[in-house]
């Protein structure tokens, strides 16, 4: 794809200057014997097994005989979401601060060590995009200390990017491999962080922005990006490249974008 290339070469070009994309293993975490700290809460009794806000709803109650809901039952029903918007709120602020404590102190044998599923805990609770950029801070801590991010757990933090809606949150830690520790680990995640790119991209949101200048340069840097994960060419997967058209059309047919769409749309008609 004589068109394509130019695009991702400059991106991997880009990539290599800043040293983001780099095969850089860190170290396995060394365990040690747990100590008493000055944490009162362990990580467990933060989040329990079973999500304690998942089967809770917004929705007002109804009356006993199927009517419309009364303005009491409407205010009770709101001021219990409130509530249970504030316990989630205080539940990841709380536990966030004991997994950064323990992080901090990772040579001080006082301190018990992290656990390797607490970035995984912590995204259970996540519920808004300041708390999911909240956890990129997490993750570049869990970086500094020299432990490895579990594969899993990068699936994870890009799914509740692509449900949160940002996937600039999501090419921001994986453009920057050397600093989050997060891999791209299969196609599907790559296609589902593509559409959370082109529900963006036709979005009338103008408070949403793309990582880079445009979201079709987000959408190329993904495809840039699929490469060096060990995935092959984005655009190679029949789903992912009518996606890709339909971004570029939607960035205008014009420049760049008219030439990204003719190259895809001959790829389309050769594999088919």
């Amino acid at each position: 794809m004589s068109l394509l290339r130019p695009f991702t070469r400059s991106i991997r070009s880009n990539l290599s200057q800043r040293s983001s994309i780099r095969s850089l293993h860190a170290s396995s975490p060394v365990l040690k014997k747990k100590s008493k700290s000055a944490v009162e809460h362990d990580e467990d009794e933060f989040i329990p097994e079973d999500d304690l806000f998942g089967s809770v709803t917004s929705e007002p109650a109804h009356s006993s005989k199927g009517g419309a809901s009364s303005p009491s039952a409407i205010a009770a029903a709101a001021k219990k979401a409130e509530s249970i918007n504030q316990m989630r709120e205080q539940l990841f602020d709380d536990y966030r601060s004991t997994v950064i404590y323990r992080l901090e102190g990772i040579k001080d044998k006082r301190r018990p060590d992290p656990r390797l599923g607490s970035i995984d805990l912590l995204l259970r609770v996540v519920d808004s995009q300041t708390q999911l950029e909240a956890v990129t801070d997490v993750l570049q801590k869990w970086r500094n200390a020299k432990m490895t991010i579990p594969k899993q757990t990068g699936e994870n933090f890009l799914g509740r990017c692509t449900s949160l809606k940002r996937p600039d949150v999501a090419l921001k830690v994986l453009s920057e491999r050397s600093k989050y520790g997060v891999d791209l680990t299969s196609l599907s995640t790559a296609r589902s962080i593509l559409r959370a790119i082109h529900s963006r991209a036709i979005s009338q949101d103008e408070s949403a922005k793309p990582f880079t200048d445009s979201w079709l340069n987000d959408a190329l840097l993904l495809a840039g990006l699929t490469p060096h994960y060990g995935l092959g060419e984005l655009q190679s997967d029949p789903a992912s490249r009518e996606l890709l058209i339909r971004i570029a059309k939607k960035a205008g047919e014009e420049g760049q974008a008219a030439e990204v769409v003719i190259e895809l749309q001959n790829l389309r008609t050769q594999t088919v």
